[in-house]
């Protein structure tokens, strides 16, 4: 089944410049943060809320934008190496050719504009919607993404447009990349596309909030009431009470309702479980922030919770405090694993950002 497709056509830019961003403030320390049994390695303060998940390079660089319209870079230890304005607030997160480490970045103005390793801009163009979500690298090394028009487009690298795919609702969850097609989540329902513009969709019992690829035999839907699993004929098998899951190197882990960490294979049934229980400072029960959890390639979980924790806990049983930021809410968490990620780096280094901009490196591996 093939979809109706409309044409790009790039409109205008606006001219801006490259601006020079001051050195990011001293973020000071909290009495609660003492807690902390991981060692900070540094942090920088991007003077407004990340979008999305920071990308990394092939040499350990990190790059992400704000809701400022600010995309910074910085060096695998965490120094500031440059930053980049753009016309307005960053949709989400950004995608990193690994030849060259050029980032593209799109805008909820919508501007999509690719930035070189150095900190200039490559090529801009525009589109008449915001950009919103992630920038994918998919099938035959398209661009993809989401917009506010309820389309998904594709372009090529160079910043051409290719198609544009009209969608007949808000997207949910996605776009993702999965065995060679591009996932978005709909009203109870997963449309599938290949970079022909080939449609399939399967039915949902719920609204998909979440899409985990498991390689390219799995795929992990999360919504509000269970976490799903389809093969690339169909649906697999289902986990109630789920309110997060992650996937690292074939291995999945999900947390559940009741406070129980659950390591699963792909057919879903247990290979462990940890009962976090609860929280010895506060006497309250663990709850997951949605969405903040991941696997490493080892196989022990990083977790944030509603309260400021991380936790690191592997599969037996073992859980450690990573931090504790009071008064802040976790966004994301972010792994640099040069087991899994091939990145430079001599050890594995845990990111973590908060809802004012902040990120904190951890050594991830210390202390255990």
């Amino acid at each position: 089944m093939s979809v109706p497709v409309s044409p790009v056509v790039p409109v205008s830019e606006p001219q801006h410049d490259r601006l020079p961003v001051p050195a990011p403030p001293v973020v000071p320390e909290t009495l609660c943060e003492s807690a902390a049994t991981q060692r900070e390695l540094w942090r920088f303060g991007a003077g407004a809320a990340v979008a999305g998940v920071p990308a990394v390079t092939a040499t350990g660089r990190l790059i992400f934008g704000t809701a400022e319209g600010l995309v910074h870079s910085l060096g695998p230890s965490g120094e500031y190496l440059w930053s980049y304005t753009l016309p307005g607030a960053v949709g989400g997160s950004i995608v990193v050719d690994e030849k060259n480490e050029r980032c593209v970045v799109g805008t909820r103005s919508g501007a999509l504009e690719a930035i070189t390793r150095q900190g200039t801009r490559a090529w801009a163009t525009r589109i008449p919607a915001g950009i919103i979500g992630p920038i994918l690298s998919g099938p035959r090394g398209y661009l993809y993404f989401a917009a506010t028009d309820h389309s998904l487009y594709s372009f090529a690298r160079n910043g051409v447009a290719i198609w544009r795919v009209p969608l007949p609702g808000p997207i949910l969850a996605g776009p993702t990349v999965w065995h060679r097609e591009i996932v978005v989540g709909l009203e109870r329902e997963i449309w599938f596309i290949s970079a022909d513009r080939k449609l399939r969709k399967v039915p949902l019992t719920q609204n998909p909030e979440l899409f985990i690829p498991v390689g390219d035999d799995l795929l992990l839907v999360e919504g509000k009431l269970s976490l799903d699993a389809f093969g690339s004929k169909g649906p697999l098998w289902s986990l109630k009470g789920v309110r997060g899951a992650a996937a690292n190197s074939g291995q999945i882990v999900a947390f559940a309702e009741d406070s129980r960490l659950l390591w699963l294979r792909a057919d879903g049934t247990e290979a462990a479980r940890v009962e976090l229980g609860t929280d010895p400072v506060t006497q309250g029960s663990r709850v997951l922030t949605p969405g903040q959890i991941l696997l490493d390639a080892a196989g022990s979980a990083a977790l944030a919770t509603q309260g400021g924790e991380v936790l690191k806990v592997n599969s037996q049983s073992k859980v450690q405090l990573v931090t504790r930021l009071c008064g802040r809410k976790i966004r994301f968490l972010r792994l640099l694993d040069p087991v899994s990620s091939g990145t430079p780096s001599p050890r594995s280094v845990l990111i973590v950002g908060d809802d004012q901009g902040v990120l904190r490196a951890f050594d991830w591996l210390g202390d255990r």
